[in-house]
């Protein structure tokens, strides 16, 4: 840049500046990872997917950085099957990879684009991945381990995957994950108490028939579980009392379908205050009703059938006033006893006790007849009180039609 006095414009200096510019163009290295890609397959498979003189950013599934690099890859949204080449580990700006759909878990199935293939090794040099999404897809044997490595990933869904063996407890050392999938697979062996020092999951689903050993009390380190589901046939042992330590937890589902997993209903679950829906469906428990858990306020489902629980249900559960379904059915004894009456004051309570759904209208009906006497209200001389609004906060209308 430089001052230049230009007599021509009445002796009025102005700056004047030069610029030399040098463009160069050069193609993405990601780029020939996708051509690879693509051309693995017929082309009948991977459908409308990348055209030679098209960016790749405009490439269905395909998203890219300021640099060109992918950041973005989205297979599952075009269909395919086959191996992946293992060039795929080179795509080093990658944060997202999806080879197969989000399961709708409404409808049990899949995407409309059905995809299979079989995932490289290679892939655990992606250290950049955030998101691994590989439902219904075939791993080599050594990628399973070699996950561990993606020390950035918040996101692993192998749910339907082909995956077999021992779950590793290496997994321990994804410290960001908050995300794990693995709901059916067929792995097998124990599960890893040295899983309790991912301490950023929230939401843990694990289910195959080949499950075996005792639910690791470790677990109760992982202090931002919100959602945990576990479904196997060979869990044993009793349920943890150190699980109460998990106090974010809102789901909590252990479905055995073995009487394998026995031991008491542990009391000190009680102290999970955030818990909204429990279900011990077809495990051994046995024992009594805990007391302590009427804690639960705001616990919704409670499910305790095919168990052995028995004896009476606590009257202290009537504080338990946020629950909407309880099952309680014993493969052993009949739960003895009567509801506690003040379920009559949940309306939206739906009780099953040995199989048989609970009428609970003679609680509710007492309910508000004891309501109606607290508060000294005399039926309404009126024709229609609830059209006048005569105490039709107590269901007055409804009282009428019970008598």
């Amino acid at each position: 840049m430089r001052y230049q006095d230009g007599p021509h414009l009445d002796g009025v200096g102005y700056l004047a500046y030069e610029l030399d510019t040098a463009w160069e163009t050069a193609m993405s290295p990601d780029r020939a990872v996708l051509e690879e890609i693509r051309t693995a397959f017929p082309a009948t498979t991977l459908t409308n997917w990348g055209v030679d003189d098209m960016p790749l950013a405009q490439w269905k599934g395909v998203s890219t950085d300021a640099y060109g690099g992918v950041t973005n890859l989205d297979v599952g949204t075009v269909g395919g099957s086959g191996p992946l080449p293992r060039s795929i580990g080179q795509l080093s700006a990658l944060r997202r990879l999806k080879l197969g759909h989000l399961r709708n878990e409404t409808l049990g199935e899949y995407g409309p684009y059905p995809n299979w293939f079989l995932v490289p090794d290679s892939l655990a040099d992606l250290s950049q991945l955030e998101t691994l999404i590989l439902n219904g897809q075939s791993l080599t044997d050594g990628l399973v381990v070699a996950l561990s490595q993606l020390a950035n990933l918040r996101w692993l869904s192998l749910n339907e995957t082909g995956i077999t063996g021992p779950l590793p407890p290496e997994w321990s050392k994804l410290q960001h994950l908050e995300v794990l999938a693995l709901c059916p697979v067929q792995v097998s062996g124990h599960l890893p108490p040295s899983w309790g020092g991912m301490t950023s999951l929230k939401r843990l689903s694990i289910c195959s028939p080949n499950l075996e050993g005792p639910l690791p009390a470790a677990w109760a380190q992982l202090a931002n579980l919100r959602w945990l589901s576990l479904g196997g046939t060979g869990i044993t042992g009793p349920l943890p009392p150190e699980w109460s330590e998990l106090r974010r937890l809102s789901v909590l589902s252990v479905y055995i379908d073995s009487p394998s997993l026995k031991g008491p209903l542990p009391a000190t679950w009680g102290q999970l205050a955030n818990l909204r829906w429990l279900s011990l469906n077809g495990t051994g428990i046995t024992g009594p009703l805990p007391p302590e858990w009427s804690a639960l306020r705001r616990l919704e489902e409670l499910d305790l059938c095919e168990t052995g629980v028995r004896g009476h249900v606590p009257p202290s559960w009537s504080g338990m006033t946020s629950l909407e379904r309880v099952d309680i059915c014993s493969r052993f004894l009949d739960v003895e006893g009567p509801l506690p009456p003040e379920w009559g004051r949940m309306p939206r309570l739906e009780a099953y006790l040995d199989r048989r759904k609970v009428d609970l209208t003679a609680q509710r009906q007492q309910y508000f007849r004891d309501l109606l006497r607290v508060h000294a209200l005399e039926p309404s001389p009126r024709a229609h009180p609830c059209h006048d609004g005569y105490v039709s906060y107590v269901y007055y209308c409804n009282l009428n039609g019970w008598e």
